[in-house]
């Protein structure tokens, strides 16, 4: 599963290892400048839309690595029965949002949200 932490301004997403493999990278970094908004969805797996590229995918499971949709790309790590924080990032990031099941993913929303 996926851990975030923040170390002066900078959000990192740490994968575990069975997500490194599966997502095929390693963890992903932003700057507090780059996210717009943080949500939390009660159903991370539904959440994730597109096609899978790479990634690993086990239908209503687990959904793991890059999903790309109409020039959208959005970095996945949900699994079955967790909520998901869903942060949504500004126009010219690497991504246009990171869907992560993480421990505490309300009190990730409403710290990079406020």
């Amino acid at each position: 599963m996926a851990q975030l932490s923040e170390n002066q301004g900078i959000i990192t997403v740490e994968l575990g290892l069975a997500d490194r493999i599966f997502a095929m990278r390693r963890e992903i970094s932003v700057s507090g400048t780059e996210f717009v908004s943080a949500t939390v969805v009660e159903d991370g797996l539904e959440a994730a839309r597109g096609i899978r590229a790479p990634g690993l995918s086990l239908p209503g499971v687990v959904k793991i690595g890059t999903w790309r949709r109409d020039g959208e790309k959005t970095f996945v790590s949900v699994r079955r029965n967790r909520p998901a924080l869903s942060i949504e990032m500004a126009p010219g990031s690497d991504w246009e949002r990171i869907l992560i099941a993480c421990e505490a993913a309300g009190d990730w929303a409403t710290r990079l949200d406020g």
